[in-house]
This record gives structure tokens, C-alpha cells and sequence, in this order.
């Protein structure tokens, strides 16, 4: 459940707060910098917590990164370990050898170079083997540890509300993309002028941002769920952004066009569906039947054909 900052007093922010920095590992930051707990399953009220319902917002936003990096950090050196203790494919591991203590400057020679030769080889047979076990032997390698945490915490594609089945989440524009369109906007001096409080500015420039974002699915006729949810928990919150950038109704075309959308696609999904069902037609299973039908006559036939044969010769 997402928490509007105008609807919470100072306690219930510090308590924000307090539980975030309690569970740092499971919470990442989204695209409007809200605090996104990573489990699906997880609608409680600290589920979706915008930047303006907690106290020292930035301190609790560096402490969720600083966590994110360190725990990416330390799963890289727990695979590099494995890595390394893990015998390569095809390596022929030569026994140790004890060099003979030097007896003079020349054999300490020979043997720095046996030694350089040694390591040489060992290089050279590693690389082999990597290149033999290239992706083409195996095209699902498994995923290592170091790969489930991006480095810079990318936005989550999931709504908090889990969509329906037949709904699919097409990928969203680039950032660049709607910065260009954010630049453009007719709405921008309106959202950059309207208040002087930079929480409430930054909260009017996010909306606007979403709202973009869902006219550019609009145009490519593009679905995505987590975008039609986010401007309707704006709706039903009725928050102070959503009365500024819905003077004229322009929120509301949106959702509209994008629930539209939705029922277009489900339709779709459905149809496939039915056409898959219809694949055993009426006429395959007659003919079926009838082929059935003609193996036991025949059979039949040549039973009472044997039994005529039998009786004759006795």
C-alpha cells in the first residue's frame, strides 16, 4: 500500500522511518523514488512509501543503496571464490614440484625459468579450456549469484497489486525519451511554478513524468500495468498533484485509454485461447471413428473366413 506524505503526522513518518532502516534488505527504490518492498506478496502499509512519508528522507534513501552495493559486493566475492576453487573443464593439473635449493646464480636462473615456462602453460591450458566450454556447449549456463542485484537499483516493472493473467507488461519508454517529453510538455512551467516546496514540486514532476509515460504506451498501443496502477492509487488518494495536472481531465482520458487498452488485449488473449480449443474439429473425429470402424469389420471378416476353413477340413 503506498503512503501519501500530506496524510501523515511526524510520528508516523519517524516510524516509517525506523522500519525501513530495520529491514533494509528488503526494499529497493523505484522510479519515483518511492521505497518498493521486494516481496510480491507483501500489501501491508509499508508495502509502498513515498519520499515525503518518511523523516530524513535522503539519509534513509543512502543507507537502502549503501545496503544494495554492499550486499552485490559481497556475493561477487563469494562467486569469484567459488570460481576460482573450482576445477576447469578439461585442465590437467600438473603435481607439484619441489625445486632443488640453488647452488649458484645460474641454476637460480634455469629455475626461474622453468618456473616462467610452467606458468606460461598453465595460463595457455586454462584459456583452452574456457573456449571449449564456450555457450555454444551449453546455452543455459547457469545464473551466478553476482547477477540477481544491479549495481544502480533499476525501477521495478511489477505492480504492488499482481495483474490478471492475461495481462502482459510491455517494457516502458527510456528516461531519455520522457526527459525529452517532459521538456516539451504544455504542463512543465505549470508543475515547476505551482509551489514553493520542493517536496511538493518534485511530487508534481513525478506525476507528470507517469503521465507522459502513459500517453507514449498510449501511442505505441502499448499496455503496462504497473503504469494504469499508479495513476489510479493517484486518483483514489486524490492528491494534490492529481487536482493540478487534472484540471482539464487529462489524468482521467488517460486512464480511460489505458483501461481500454487492457480490455483490448484480454479480448485477444481470449480469442487465441478459443481458436486453440477449436483445433479438433467435428470432421477429424468422425473420421477417426469411421477408420476405427473399418479395422473391426475387417477383422471380423477374416475371422469367420478362418472359422469356414476350419470346419470344412475337419
Amino acid at each position: 500500500m503506498s503512503q501519501e506524505k500530506l496524510n501523515l503526522t511526524p510520528e508516523q513518518k519517524e516510524a516509517n522511518k525506523d522500519y525501513i532502516l530495520a529491514n533494509l534488505d528488503k526494499y529497493i527504490i523505484d522510479n519515483r523514488r518511492f521505497f518498493y518492498h521486494i516481496e510480491k506478496d507483501f500489501y501491508g502499509e509499508y508495502g509502498y512509501i513515498g519520499p515525503g512519508a518518511v523523516n530524513d528522507y535522503q539519509e534513509v534513501k543512502e543507507k537502502v543503496i549503501d545496503r544494495i552495493l554492499k550486499d552485490k559486493s559481497r556475493k561477487q566475492k563469494k562467486a569469484n571464490k567459488n570460481n576460482a576453487s573450482a576445477p576447469q573443464p578439461n585442465e590437467q593439473i600438473s603435481p607439484p614440484q619441489t625445486p632443488l635449493p640453488p647452488t649458484n646464480s645460474q641454476t637460480e636462473k634455469e629455475q626461474a625459468n622453468q618456473e616462467h615456462k610452467k606458468t606460461k602453460k598453465q595460463s595457455e591450458q586454462q584459456s583452452q579450456a574456457q573456449t571449449n566450454n564456450s555457450p555454444t556447449e551449453n546455452p543455459n549456463p547457469p545464473k551466478t549469484e553476482n547477477q540477481s542485484i544491479p549495481t544502480n537499483p533499476e525501477p521495478p516493472h511489477q505492480s504492488p497489486t499482481p495483474p490478471n493473467n492475461n495481462e502482459t507488461s510491455n517494457p516502458l519508454p527510456t528516461p531519455e525519451t520522457i526527459q525529452n517529453h517532459y521538456n516539451q510538455d504544455k504542463d512543465k512551467s505549470l508543475v515547476e511554478n505551482n509551489s514553493t516546496d520542493e517536496e511538493q514540486k518534485q511530487a508534481n514532476q513525478e506525476l507528470l513524468n507517469l503521465i507522459i509515460t502513459a500517453e507514449l504506451l498510449i501511442k505505441d498501443n502499448q499496455f503496462n500495468p504497473d503504469t494504469l496502477s499508479q495513476l489510479l492509487k493517484e486518483k483514489e488518494q486524490n492528491t494534490e498533484a492529481y487536482q493540478l495536472l487534472n484540471k482539464e481531465g487529462r489524468i482521467e482520458q488517460t486512464i480511460n485509454k489505458l483501461t481500454n487498452l487492457q480490455e483490448k488485449q484480454n479480448k485477444n488473449n481470449d480469442s487465441v485461447v478459443n481458436n486453440n480449443k477449436s483445433d479438433i474439429s467435428p470432421i477429424k473425429i468422425f473420421t477417426i471413428i469411421g477408420i476405427i470402424g473399418v479395422i473391426i469389420m475387417s477383422s471380423l471378416v477374416v475371422f469367420k473366413k478362418a472359422k469356414k476353413r476350419k470346419r470344412k477340413g475337419t
